[in-house]
This record gives C-alpha cells, structure tokens and sequence, in this order.
C-alpha cells in the first residue's frame, strides 16, 4: 500500500447523509425506539473545548504488521483482535491474520466456488473460539477455528449486510433492502437491525424504516467490537442502543439541542451554516466508560465519553496533544476493544521522515517524539509499500468529568 496508511470510517456514508435529516419516517422509527427508562444527554450543554491527551490516556504500545509480499494490505477498513490473532481487513476484501507481535500467519480466508470457499466477502467477526465470514453471494455464516479449519457453513434466511456474533451466542444483523432468500423483497423484513438465536429466528427488531428513498448507508449500524458486545449505533449518531436479554432498546438519547431532531417533526431541519455530527465506528465499552467517535460535516471530529457509573457525559471537541509517545492522536481511528489486556486499539499514524528535507526540522521532530516510540511514529527507508501500525492504548480510571 502507499506509504501513507489511510484508514476508512465510512466517510462516503457520512457525505451521502447530509440530506437524510428531512425523512420524518426514520426520525419516527428513532423515537420509538426511546423508553421510559432512556437516558437523554443534552449534548451541546456538555461540550468541552479543549481536553488534553494525556488526562485521558493512560498508556500506549505499538505493534507493527509483518510487511512481507503474502502479509501487504492496502487501505484498512477494520481490525478485530482476539486472544492471541489480530485480524485485519482492508477495502479490497483481503483478511489477513497476525499474531499478537505483528507476524503474518495466513491469509483468513480463500475467495473462490469451492464448498469452503468465500464467493462475495460481507463482513466478518471474531469470537474467542471461532471466525464468522458472512458470504453475501451464498447468503450464508462460514464458522473457522483460529487456525484457519473449517468447521460449518449456515444458510441464513434473509439477506444481510453487517453481522456481530454474541457471547450467548445469538447475533444482530443489519438486513438488506432485499431481504428475501427467493428475491422477492419483504417491506416487513427490509433494513432492520434484527436479534437472533443461533438458528437464526428472530427474537426482537428495530429501526425499520417506511419510505424506500433513504440512502442505505445512512442507517449502517455500528455494532461494538469487543468480545463482550453490548452496545451499537446508527451512523447518525441519535443515540446508543443496548443489548439486554432479548431486547434492543435504545439506552441514551443523544439531544443536540434539537439539531438532529425534534419531537415536534417540523423543527428538525439545518441550516446550511450549522453544524451536523455523524457517529463514524462502533461505541465502545470497558469496565468504565462508553466511547464513541463523531465526525461533522465541517470534517470536524469529536468525541463522546460516557462514565457508565454515574451515567455522566461529555462531548468533547478537540483533543491537546500533549504526549511524547503518539503522534496526530484521533479516536475516530479506534476500531476495537480486548477486554482481556483491557486495551483499546485502532490504526497508528505516524510520520515519513523521508517527506522532510530540512534535516533541523528532523531533529526537533526526533526531540518531540519519546525515544521508545520513535521507530513507529518516525519512519525512514521504508519503501513504496508498507502494512499499518496497531495502537493500543488504556483509558486512565481518573477522567475529570469538569464541563467548565
């Protein structure tokens, strides 16, 4: 890949949903979904300007991927770590496995016809046992061992576009405007995110949308990566919705001052000045705290942090990079957390020394950077291609929820 790593948060969904905000039917399917026991969040009086780094992380460790010819990956779209295998997929549908030190093990999966085969690549997930590759061309859930053995292939019923397996082992699926096995699309089945059994017989669904204009990816959900899955979103960012048992419901209602909806239909519509936020990956959770990126249309990020505890909030809108040991810190880069090193972890930037000419401003770069973080956040002779660098990072216990 470029030298350059790049990394997908669905921007293309987030630029395509600007206009979403006018269909009155989603913001109805989103209301319904509050109960009396949601939780609401008046964002914009718990904004925080400025938030440093370093009250906010506890600390870091890089590891670098393997980047011989078999392990290169172009741009990545999502990494999934469990036990002791990360799992790395990028936009052209190549899942690669590492072990825990960056070394490449084996590609995760073979395209093809063949009966353990991947004919047309979806999504994918990781539990502690097993991989789950869901196949949109054979409408089925292919189960590996972490060893790469084959161990089954299960037709699904409908059509899916994004899956997660759970610890209990029930799923959530994102199904497609073409639902039906046989073709004929069902208006009851279309676009809802849907809890199953292992059999795939639904227990319980929600945000269903009526009209067929709305754009797709504006409803992509977001489901949490982690190997205790609790909590997902939609891309719009209108609230966290949690898993209990056998039901879907939406936990906290995210209220921007009216900006994104209103309880009075009318007023929920922007202006072509203000601003609009989009949640850009999954919420998060430890023990702790619920994290969860935004990003604007202005291409502003942000940031919601949630103290599960005491249900205490804070948006914050620009992060102080006042740590030695990363460089351009962004959590829209986090793509996942392993509750067994209690470690978030997303992708890596780092900075090409081989771009700067001036050898002075290397220096100061040098001087800036702790020197045990220096061979991953400074990189030189690194050639035309080069596979990314995993982040992972620990959230201090102590965070100052202070909105003044």
């Amino acid at each position: 890949m470029n030298k350059r790593i790049l990394f997908i948060c669905f921007i293309t969904g987030i630029c395509s949903c600007t206009h979403i905000i006018s269909n009155q039917y989603w913001i109805e399917d989103i209301l319904n979904a509050k109960t009396n026991s949601t939780i609401t969040f008046d964002i914009l009086s718990n904004v925080v300007d400025e938030y440093p780094l370093s009250k906010l992380i506890d600390s870091v460790r890089y590891v670098e991927l393997d980047n011989s010819d078999d392990a290169l990956l172009s741009t990545v779209s999502n990494i999934k770590v469990v036990n002791d295998k990360i799992y790395v997929l990028d936009i052209n549908f190549r899942l690669k496995c590492f072990d825990n030190h960056g070394r490449f093990i084996r590609d995760a999966c073979k395209k093809g016809g063949g009966p353990e085969d991947i004919a047309h690549f979806i999504d994918f997930d990781v539990d502690e046992n097993n991989l789950y590759i869901l196949d949109g061309a054979k409408i089925a859930l292919f189960t590996f061992t972490h060893d790469g053995v084959f161990v089954q292939k299960k037709k699904l019923p409908f059509r899916v576009e994004a899956f997660k397996r759970l610890p209990d082992n029930k799923y959530l699926f994102l199904l497609s405007q073409f639902s039906s096995v046989s073709g004929k699309e069902d208006k009851d089945m279309s676009d809802k995110i849907i809890l199953t059994d292992d059999k795939f017989n639904v227990i319980h669904s929600v945000l269903h949308h009526i009209e067929d204009s709305r754009p797709p990816l504006c409803v992509y959900p977001f489901f949490e990566n982690s190997a205790k899955p609790k909590y997902f979103c939609d891309n719009m960012g209108y609230g966290v919705f949690e898993k209990r048992d056998t039901v879907l419901f939406m936990k906290y209602y995210l209220d921007f001052d009216g900006q994104y909806f209103n309880e009075d239909l009318s007023k929920y519509k922007f202006t072509e000045d203000e601003e609009r936020y989009f949640a850009t990956r999954s919420p998060l959770h430890n023990e702790d705290y619920i994290l969860q990126p935004f990003y604007s249309g202005l291409k502003r990020e942000r940031t919601l942090l949630i103290r599960l505890k005491d249900n205490k909030m804070m948006f914050m809108k620009n992060i102080i990079q006042d740590r030695n040991d990363i460089f351009s810190f962004t959590f829209a880069h986090t793509c996942g957390y392993d509750f067994s090193t209690n470690e978030f972890y997303g992708i890596c930037n780092y900075l090409d020394l081989d771009d700067i000419s001036d050898d002075k401003h290397k220096n100061m770069l040098k001087q800036k950077i702790a020197p045990e973080a220096q061979p991953f956040l400074l990189r030189q002779n690194i050639g035309e291609t080069t596979n990314c660098i995993v982040l992972f990072y620990k959230l201090r216990r102590d965070i100052k929820f202070d909105n003044k």
